[in-house]
This record gives C-alpha cells, sequence and structure tokens, in this order.
C-alpha cells in the first residue's frame, strides 16, 4: 500500500492521459465538466429553468411539446462544438444570430429575448 501512495497522482503525468481533451481528462480526475450540448434558459445569466438541452436541429419549438417552449429563451450556454443559428421564425427564417463553440449569451437583448422560434446547426 505504501508503494501507491509513493506514486504520482498526477494524471497528466501518464501518456494514456496527455492526448485527452481537458473536459475528458476533468472527469478523469474526478472533476465536473458540462455535456457537449446547447443548453436555453428562460432568465437572463443562465438562471431559472434550463429549459432545453439539445444536439440536433429545430426548425419549429412551436410543434414540441404542445408550443410550450416557443418564444420562451433569454440565455444561451453553448457547451457543444458547432456554431448555432437562431432564427426568430419557424423554419429557419426571421431574423437570426449565431452563437459559436463555448460562447455564452447572458441575456438575448430586446430583439431576440423570448423570440426564437427555430434553429439549428451551422456546418462548415
Amino acid at each position: 500500500m505504501s508503494n501507491i501512495n509513493n506514486q504520482s497522482n498526477d494524471l497528466d503525468a501518464l501518456d494514456t492521459v496527455q492526448d485527452l481533451s481537458n473536459e475528458s481528462a476533468a472527469a478523469i480526475k474526478g472533476g465536473t465538466s458540462e455535456p457537449k450540448l446547447l443548453n436555453l434558459f428562460d432568465h437572463a445569466a443562465y438562471q431559472g429553468q434550463k429549459l432545453m438541452t439539445f444536439s440536433a436541429d429545430l426548425p419549429n419549438l412551436a410543434s414540441m411539446f404542445n408550443g410550450v417552449f416557443n418564444d420562451k429563451f433569454t440565455s444561451i450556454k453553448n457547451n457543444s462544438d458547432y456554431t448555432w443559428e437562431f432564427f426568430t421564425d419557424i423554419n429557419y427564417q426571421g431574423s437570426s444570430f449565431h452563437v459559436n463553440p463555448g460562447q455564452k449569451i447572458r441575456y438575448l437583448g430586446c430583439l431576440f429575448n423570448n423570440k426564437i422560434s427555430s434553429f439549428r446547426r451551422v456546418l462548415s
């Protein structure tokens, strides 16, 4: 048992761990990391209820869950590896804006707050 205690506990020193992403390494070390998804919140600054977590395009929020999530989002966390485009109308119509990978928007502002009706991944 004393040999185990004398060994380095630093996982980054191991060759097999060095190739892992920071997120994977954090998970192995027992840390926490958010899933690589798109998270949409009903209040500013990611407060209130996390209304939805997505990893796929959604052309019509009004048709989902009896429209309960249509025009309800106030802040966004993009933990995915994709850029997302959000629209004020269904079927990717109306005014739009992009959210890049890792980007967080604390408040959507007057133009987009509670007005999102569709969104999709931007493929390069």
